[in-house]
């Protein structure tokens, strides 16, 4: 089992709605999934780590803002990030090149909270290349992995007690000839799925079979 994790969303402040991708030998599984336990400080610190990257690219701020915390790897100053939150990536590939979409929200002064959406972005071309493109990239990828280790149980502790869940087993459809590979996959997603309900954790799951 490979997990690529496509994207992943702060819900409320303090829970996770993701989307991956499993591949397995001859198969591809994209898997939608969310979760009622709080995540760990590190995730988000993680998904701040793209903040930089959203006031630029939205114009929310100008280059000499930022461009020191971004060259030096330091934190915004909080004037900013008391004001600008990131709640989200996604990513996809188009002609073997990465694009990379960040959402976020700016907290007004009449308390009310305006979405930002930032452009797909790409690397782009030599003439209009984004210059901090790599640290971008690199960001997500502590976001994915944390995301990985989400799935593995780093979360913060509950601040109440957890709530149970229905005894329903995710049952695939089967088809009139089940084959053994569909018999076994069958099997590896109810584990999967039980495993994930002990951590609190939904998924909705759709199979792609011409998966690399």
């Amino acid at each position: 089992m490979e997990i690529h994790v496509k994207s992943a969303e702060i819900r409320s402040r303090l829970f996770l709605k993701w989307s991956y991708e499993d591949h397995q030998p001859g198969r591809k599984d994209s898997i939608k999934a969310d979760s009622d336990a709080p995540i760990h400080e590190d995730l988000h610190n993680a998904f701040q780590a793209l903040l930089p990257h959203l006031l630029l690219l939205t114009e929310q701020k100008q280059k000499p803002d930022v461009v020191k915390q971004l060259d030096l790897d330091k934190p915004l100053p909080e004037e900013i990030t008391n004001k600008f939150k990131v709640t989200g990536f996604s990513t996809e590939e188009k002609n073997g090149e990465i694009f990379v979409k960040i959402t976020g929200v700016r907290h007004l002064n009449t308390g009310k909270n305006l979405a930002l959406t930032m452009p797909s972005t790409g690397r782009g071309s030599k003439e209009n290349e984004y210059e901090f493109f790599d640290k971008m990239i690199d960001a997500v990828e502590t976001i994915k992995a944390e995301v990985v280790a989400f799935m593995d149980g780093k979360q913060a502790e509950r601040a109440q007690p957890e709530i149970g869940f229905d005894d329903e087993e995710f049952e695939p459809e089967e088809s009139e000839a089940e084959s053994d590979a569909a018999m076994d996959a069958k099997e590896s997603f109810k584990k999967l799925k039980k495993d994930l309900k002990k951590k609190g954790m939904s998924i909705e799951v759709t199979t792609s079979s011409d998966a690399a």
